[in-house]
């Protein structure tokens, strides 16, 4: 008897040890919470990520929240995505790297799909944190990388993966319908989040990442979202972006997302953690729908500052209050800055893009990043729209179109709008950057635009073998039912014709893209015509 009492003592202790380790680890370990949003432009909310730029337009989307951990940290006016589409942005804030660098540089590249790897060989968010013997719990909420999210690391997930398209508009995971009154999921993974930091703030050290589907299209608000910022538009003059139906949709989705934020907000400071809790705040890429559509160039999808810049505010221990930073920044960045901020002692993984940002979240603008790559590499070898790849180095911006070779050049500090081509006036930056940004390519094995290509063909080959194959069996399986044999032979040759035509109109080598913005009329020329 003595022994199993003696047992249950020491198990006894052992258990108060544990929990005494566990609240310690509470006490001193930061939390963190990442709120990212889909699609969301640098202008689309009523924050000005840089306030030397007034933009009165900005005040009809209402986010107050938004506004509130503005005030309680700091905005960065110059933060870039990892790229302009989500796949891509979404493995590279993960893991630290540049998509090129991973082999993932736009949704869907046949490509990257051939040469398709496993994530769970590199080291993401949650195994930095979970690395540090420090009782990380971890959870990703929402949208998430394209791939199922537990093989990244999270120890509690709502992986939705290959459902709703990515959009978060139809069905929950559990199959039921998503209601009218919780558009894109915004509050139903708002509560899910309440409850994760309700279980965990105070007795273990968290990350969460909150990953809205919001604001991704399609546009959708409810009807009394609509209704008020169609009344507040009532009066403005014809031709006004904000008239536009589209447009207040679009404000009525973004005030849904800020309440979001509030509520987040607020489960911090009823937890008591706010304090100890580095808030994040940002867009997986540039956004598509503004009523400033002249303040950047460009949209999600191509490489003009409209697609890659995003809003991005910090609050959190040691960071200034209403402060701004203007140092350049880039989600890969996040990675060494976690492990920085938790005092990591494993060392970093290796080839990393991104450097710690600990420096310019507690100094800001006195602060500096020290990265192995500081130039920011952007590359999107489209087969099916503009083939760009673009490099960010110092306050220059240059931009090539892969299928002409033709290159553009921006000063940054001068010329936000980039409406003010550098490249003949300053060709020895120009080829500077062009020069750096082929060294970096070469260096990391960056995909070809030819290579792109051939996969594309390749895989539409495949699929319309498949096709093929499929209705040979039904059609086979039908009898003599000539009805049914005469509706499968007219859906096989839709379905392959649709496949003939997308391969002649956007991948056909004789009619190439020679743009750099995207697919208006007129986008493509004869590849004669272009050389």
């Amino acid at each position: 008897m003595r022994s199993i009492k003696n047992i249950g003592l020491l198990a006894a202790a052992s258990l108060l040890c544990t929990f005494a380790n566990q609240n310690a680890f509470a006490e001193e370990a930061p939390n963190f919470v990442l709120i990212y949003i889909d699609d969301l432009g640098w202008d689309n909310t009523s924050v000005l990520m840089d306030r030397s730029i007034s933009n009165e337009l900005q005040s009809f989307y209402e986010t107050p929240n938004i506004e509130k951990l503005a005030a309680r940290g700091m905005r960065f006016s110059n933060a870039y995505a990892p790229a302009s589409v989500c796949t891509p942005a979404r493995k590279s804030i993960q893991i630290g790297k540049s998509p090129v660098r991973l082999g993932y540089t736009y949704n869907g590249n046949p490509l990257n799909i051939s040469k398709r790897k496993s994530w769970a060989n590199e080291t993401s968010l949650a195994d930095v944190l979970k690395g540090t013997n420090k009782n990380y719990i971890t959870a990703l909420f929402g949208k998430g990388i394209h791939e199922p999210v537990s093989s990244f690391g999270y120890d509690v997930v709502d992986d939705q993966h290959g459902t709703n398209d990515n959009q978060g508009n139809f069905f929950y995971n559990n199959g039921d319908t998503v209601g009218p009154d919780d558009l894109k999921q915004v509050f139903s993974l708002t509560e899910k989040s309440e409850k994760f930091i309700e279980k965990y703030a105070g007795k273990q050290p968290f990350f969460l990442m909150l990953s809205h589907y919001t604001v991704h299209g399609p546009i959708t608000s409810t009807a009394a979202g609509l209704k008020k910022y169609q009344e507040k538009a009532a009066g403005l003059p014809k031709g006004d972006a904000r008239t536009s139906v589209k447009q207040q949709e679009m404000a009525a989705m973004i005030e849904s997302m800020d309440i979001s934020v509030g509520r987040v907000l607020d489960a911090l400071d009823k937890a008591g953690v706010r304090d100890k809790t580095y808030i994040i705040f940002t867009s997986d890429n540039g956004g598509w729908v503004s009523v400033t559509p002249d303040l950047l160039r460009g949209k999600k999808g191509n490489l003009f500052e409209g697609g890659l810049r995003v809003p991005m505010i910090v609050a959190g221990p040691n960071i200034p209050e209403n402060s701004q930073c203007d140092v350049m920044l880039n989600h890969w960045d996040f990675l060494p800055t976690f492990h920085d901020l938790v005092g990591a002692t494993k060392p970093l993984p290796e080839n990393l893009d991104g450097g710690s940002l600990r420096s310019i979240f507690e100094q800001g603008n006195e602060g500096q990043v020290i990265r192995p790559e500081e130039a920011f590499i952007f590359h999107m070898p489209y087969a099916r729209m503009p083939p760009v790849t673009a490099i960010r180095s110092g306050k220059y911006k240059l931009i090539r179109q892969l299928n002409t070779g033709e290159e553009i050049l921006f000063d940054m500090d001068k010329d936000l709008s980039e409406k003010n081509n550098l490249a003949k006036l300053m060709p020895e930056v120009a080829a500077r950057l062009s020069k750096e940004l082929d060294a970096y390519l070469e260096k990391v094995g960056g995909e070809k635009i030819d290579d792109v290509f051939d996969a594309q063909y390749k895989n539409i080959a495949s699929q319309m073998e498949l096709i093929k194959a499929k209705h040979e069996k039904l059609i086979q399986q039908s009898g003599d039912d000539q009805t049914k044999i005469s509706t499968l032979t007219k859906k096989r040759d839709k379905d392959l014709k649709r496949l003939q035509d997308f391969k002649l109109q956007k991948i056909d080598p004789a009619r190439i893209c020679t743009n750099f913005d995207g697919n208006p009329k007129g986008d493509y020329r004869k590849k004669s015509e272009a050389e």
